[in-house]
């Protein structure tokens, strides 16, 4: 776990049903606490849940339940979804990621990322994610500030590194007039 990247924690569905969550979370809260992991992945059974895990920063959940509900309702209205969603989850030379958006973009339309993406890198754009940009401390606090500012300061950074939240927002398929930001990715599918 200590020179790990990143950590997946699966449910494990040998134990009771009542049980799995219990050990998912307390896996990923020592594995979170140990090695500082901040890419802490966790398979939980159900949705209540994610709230325990929020607690201690652990954001990237998968719970089951909400997800599968999803890909059934959504086979309803279209018969062959399913069959799309499994290959784009199984087929390895298919997925889904985000990149960097080259700087002469921002302040452009999204229609014209779109088409050099796909014209030049082969890249299938399906939208926007926004991160929301982190306010730096040393731009509200400075070195030569008085104690209570450092106490604050240094308060801040600690409850920031304990709960880093995610804080993106996801526009699958914008208008295409909309201004690409400069905190912003875009989604691909490759």
């Amino acid at each position: 776990v200590s020179s790990a990247s990143q950590v997946i924690v699966l449910a494990d569905h040998n134990l009771p049903q009542n049980a799995v969550d219990d050990r998912s979370i307390i896996v990923a809260n020592a594995v979170h606490y140990q090695a500082k992991k901040d890419r802490v992945f966790v398979q939980l059974i159900n949705t209540e849940n994610k709230q325990l895990l929020h607690r201690i920063g652990i954001f990237n959940t998968l719970v089951w339940d909400d997800l599968g509900g999803n890909l059934l309702a959504n086979n309803v209205l279209n018969m062959h979804n399913m069959n799309i969603f499994s290959r784009l989850a199984k087929d390895s030379n298919c997925h889904f990621s985000t990149v960097e958006i080259d700087s002469g973009f921002y302040t452009r339309q999204y229609q014209e990322l779109v088409d050099h993406l796909f014209h030049n890198e082969g890249m299938l754009v399906l939208g926007l994610l926004s991160r929301e940009p982190e306010l730096e401390l040393d731009s509200i606090f400075d070195d030569d500030a008085s104690a209570i500012d450092q106490f604050i300061k240094s308060t801040l950074s600690r409850t920031r590194r304990m709960q880093s939240e995610d804080k993106s927002s996801i526009r699958i398929n914008p208008p295409r007039d909309s201004i690409v930001q400069e905190n912003d990715l875009a989604i691909i599918l490759r």
